[in-house]
């Protein structure tokens, strides 16, 4: 997934990595609970308390590699979900960025005694690289990628991406 931003490449990458900017486009996450004093670079860890309709979860992000102000792979891991991010940022123009945003997760992955099929997994992967790279966007474009984060703003509403949907395989 990619999408065009109409904001310049150090904004949008300051979104993606900046910790008072994150909450605000990351589907359900409300506050950082634990975060390594190097993050983003390779090795470190975030963990995040989210509220996915209603559900409290912690989501831990470990960036794998990151070459600054150009990409950001890491694995997020959800409960029993892992997957890896792929997030780059490439400048277009003096105000145009383009972000791409990859997820990747096994074909099948177990879930209490089963095993989710591989299309219900790509679909969520699939929905939860699209709402990234759009919340990314909107964020961006709304001027605040190079701001400090006005804790009045969110991002998408948990109800937008929902591990409940995808563990139903909707």
């Amino acid at each position: 997934m990619g999408t065009e931003i109409r904001a310049t490449r150090r904004e949008v990458w300051r979104a993606l990595v900046d910790p008072s900017q994150v909450p605000h486009w990351r589907p359900g996450f409300a506050a950082g609970v634990e975060r390594d004093a190097s993050w983003p670079d390779a090795g470190s860890h975030w963990t995040w308390r989210c509220d996915l309709k209603g559900l409290p979860i912690l989501v831990r992000h470990r960036p794998r590699k990151l070459v600054r102000g150009e990409q950001l792979r890491a694995q997020l891991e959800v409960g029993l979900f892992r997957a890896e991010e792929v997030l780059g940022v490439h400048a277009l123009g003096p105000h145009s960025t383009r972000l791409s945003v990859r997820i990747a997760c096994r074909s099948e992955m177990a879930l209490l005694g089963s095993c989710l099929d591989r299309f219900a997994t790509r679909r969520f992967a699939t929905e939860l690289a699209s709402a990234t790279a759009q919340a990314v966007r909107d964020w961006c474009e709304r001027g605040r990628g190079d701001a400090v984060a006005d804790p009045g703003v969110a991002g998408p509403s948990p109800e937008q991406l929902s591990l409940q949907g995808f563990a139903a395989g909707r």
